[in-house]
């Protein structure tokens, strides 16, 4: 309950732009790419640099598809299976 101040600052920002679950989920896990489309790619597993490839790597269950990306489209679909 102490944390919950905090929790408000961190989504202050978005207010107003989160229309959704889905939304509120992206802000927490990848925030810059709140608003866009849904086949945008958040992660891939070729990325060009080592940060890249682990924040696909620690996140590879949400590429359900296993084509080696992580979009918003697949984010959704795995929060789908959780909330309905």
């Amino acid at each position: 309950v102490q944390q919950l101040v905090y929790v408000e600052k961190y989504f202050a920002p978005y207010a107003g732009r989160m229309t959704d679950v889905y939304d509120v989920y992206l802000v927490v896990f990848a925030p810059a790419f709140l608003g866009r489309k849904p086949g945008t790619i958040l992660y891939r597993r070729d990325a060009p640099d080592q940060l890249g490839r682990n924040r696909y790597n620690y996140n590879k269950v949400l590429d359900d598809n296993r084509d080696g990306l992580i979009t918003i489209r697949d984010v959704k679909r795995q929060i789908k299976k959780f909330v309905p």
